[in-house]
């Protein structure tokens, strides 16, 4: 069977950030291999830190045994990674990062091919969002309490809609075929805070109580969405490391839950509102 990867497929979610920093970076062909390798297992398996049980495990990216040592000594001296046993970890600290920079290095211009691609996809939502405009009314969804219309005026972007969502099978009028594969939510319309309240009523059923207010209830705060992010204000570090390493997985699958696409959750440190 042919390979034909698609941007819904599963796939590693790295803040833009850090991709930016990779690349702005005059690394060797081996370091970008071996930096490739710790995010996959780390931040790619939703944790801080890749396993890697002995060294030469490294020859699986190509990077030749004789080789492996000497680069990581280089990048550890070089405050790009750190390790400890065999646990990798890469510091998303750039500014403590002793190599230099590619030149010419040209911020704006990386800024502005960015913005050219986003306004490619909003153009291509919009093209996707004019072609099933006859199809928006969903009528007559009959429930066991009372009967409600749902008007569909917008759903997750092309890019980031699940295989169902994107197929404009889900429209068909078939009302059996559409309560199978309606979004539960439609987060255009709601609010990343609201939503957020909604995720943390769920997340109460998952985790024990203890658990639950110790490092969420009244801790968090949904702040903001930016495409496929999701942002959740804490209030120190400390709760950001907690819930990255322990709860990253659970609150993921929850937030998709709530929101009815999937969103990578991050956490930004912020003063909780008064109450908080």
């Amino acid at each position: 069977m042919a390979v034909n990867p698609q941007p819904t497929d599963p796939h590693l979610i790295v803040a833009h950030s850090i991709w930016e920093a990779i690349m702005q970076r005059d690394f060797s062909k081996r370091q970008v291999k071996i930096l490739d390798l710790i995010l996959r297992l780390s931040w790619g398996c939703g944790k801080k830190y890749a396993i890697i049980p002995k060294q030469k495990d490294f020859q699986v990216v190509g990077v030749g045994e004789g080789h492996i040592k000497a680069e990581l000594n280089w990048m550890v001296t070089s405050k790009i990674i750190t390790i400890d046993g065999d646990q990798y970890s890469f510091n998303k600290m750039f500014e403590e990062w002793q190599v230099s920079r590619v030149l010419p290095f040209i911020p704006e211009k990386l800024t502005e091919l960015v913005s050219i691609n986003i306004a490619d996809a909003k153009a291509n939502r919009d093209k996707l969002t004019e072609l099933v405009s006859n199809e928006e009314e969903v009528t007559e969804l009959v429930s066991s309490h009372n009967e409600k219309t749902y008007r569909i005026s917008k759903f997750a972007t092309s890019d980031l809609a699940s295989r169902k969502e994107s197929s404009l099978n889900i429209y068909n009028s078939n009302e059996e075929n559409i309560n199978s594969h309606l979004p539960q939510k439609l987060t255009e319309t709601v609010s990343a805070a609201d939503i957020w309240v909604k995720v943390l009523g769920e997340l109460a059923k998952q985790v024990s109580g203890p658990n639950y207010r110790t490092w969420l209830d009244k801790k968090t705060v949904g702040i903001d969405i930016q495409e496929n992010l999701f942002i959740i204000g804490v209030p120190n570090s400390f709760i950001e490391e907690y819930l990255e390493k322990n709860q990253i997985n659970l609150i993921a699958r929850t937030l998709a839950t709530v929101a009815g696409r999937d969103m990578a959750p991050v956490f930004r440190v912020m003063p909780m509102p008064e109450g908080g």
